[in-house]
């Protein structure tokens, strides 16, 4: 039983070594097997080795009754058969083991070691790789950041070179407007002056207006003139309309530059304007702008008869300073109002003013009615 046991192992011993010999022109395959022959070296090396070496001795023993052999002839032959083919295999795999074994082996050591420094030469390639990118990176990262700080420097340059263009230009407006003011004053001063000069040259009540009306007639050729008449007519309608339509704003007050003072008065110089001073009408400006517009007020109907768009007027002797949404105002056109004062609180003031309004009217009413007959 042990002995089949044993040649059963050994047939399997030499199929395994013979499918392991095939691959003898595969170093790969081969070296793979390097486990497999050092398995078969071992069995038969180890429990072979002790089974033949105690077949062998069964083979010398003696039995002590009949003396003679254990095994018989053809027994020790069939051992001795197995023993020569235990001893090929083992012959076999060493050959094997010494020779084509251990190059494929020391082979595929070669390309595992070759394969493991190509992969490390790999990693570390990888890793210099990385390396590079992260410090481009880093490069491109903080040219980027020096670019938006340049860009910021030179926004925040841009900003304050804009703050100081506007600074400059609100300094420059400022001057040219403290300027324009003050220009706007002096000749609002001026002509408070002239209007002052003027006033304060004619007499007031029927004594003025007469050296007035001999002024007007030396101007319009003679008393017997139309355009005397004409003018004698107007200047009696305009303070005639004061006594009689006292509370009629319009009447109080006369544009010199309406069209009815300027064809019937106009040209014939200062006297008709004398006259109505002489009468008790002030001297006034009209309001202008830098571009020589006057204040837009509403439509009125003045003392000429005629409706124009009232300018505004400086009533308060104020200089010449901000008008309406900011603009610079000049002094322009002469005006004439009436300003009656109030009888209730001032009675002798009202009553001067009356008294000299009423002689100057009673004085041209009369000169019209003279000059009619002429």
């Amino acid at each position: 039983m042990e002995f089949r046991n044993t040649l059963a192992t050994l047939e399997s011993i030499e199929t395994r070594l013979t499918c392991i010999e095939a691959t003898q022109d595969q170093p790969e395959v081969l070296a793979s097997e390097a486990g497999a022959l050092e398995e078969l070296h071992s069995d038969l090396t180890t429990s072979l080795s002790r089974t033949f070496a105690k077949l062998q001795k069964r083979c010398q023993e003696v039995d002590p009754i009949t003396q003679k052999t254990l095994y018989g002839d053809a027994m020790k032959a069939r051992v001795a058969e197995a023993f020569s083919r235990y001893s090929s295999l083992l012959q076999r795999v060493v050959e094997l083991k010494n020779g084509p074994m251990e190059k494929a082996c020391h082979d595929a050591e070669n390309v595992r070691l070759a394969a493991e420094s190509q992969a490390r030469l790999a990693r570390e390639e990888a890793a210099a790789a990385r390396e590079r990118q992260q410090e481009e990176a880093a490069r491109a990262q903080a040219a980027a950041k020096a670019a938006e700080t340049r860009r910021l420097e030179m926004e925040a340059n841009q900003r304050a070179l804009l703050h100081r263009e506007a600074a400059l230009a609100r300094e420059k407006k400022k001057k040219e407007r403290d300027e324009r003011e003050q220009a706007a004053d002096h000749a609002w001063a001026e002509a408070r002056a002239e209007d002052a000069a003027l006033v304060d040259s004619i007499l007031p009540g029927a004594r003025g207006a007469e050296e007035a009306l001999i002024n007007l007639r030396h101007a319009c050729g003679g008393e017997a003139t139309k355009a005397y008449k004409e003018a004698v007519a107007t200047l009696a309608l305009y303070v005639g309309n004061i006594i009689a339509h006292p509370e009629e704003a319009a009447f109080k007050r006369i544009s010199l530059e309406g069209a009815h003072f300027k064809s019937k008065l106009g040209p014939w110089g200062p006297g008709s304007l004398h006259c109505l001073v002489a009468a008790g009408f002030q001297v006034q400006r009209e309001e202008e702008d830098e571009g020589g517009k006057g204040g837009q007020g509403e439509d009125s109907r003045t003392a000429d008869g005629a409706g124009q768009e009232g300018s505004s007027l400086r009533e308060d002797g104020g200089s010449g300073v901000e008008g309406k949404e900011g603009e610079i105002v000049l002094p322009g056109a002469r005006v004439l109002l009436m300003i009656e004062p109030d009888m209730m609180r001032h009675q002798e003031e009202w009553t001067v003013w009356y008294e000299t309004c009423k002689g100057v009217r009673d004085l041209l009413q009369q000169e019209e009615a003279r000059v009619k007959r002429l």
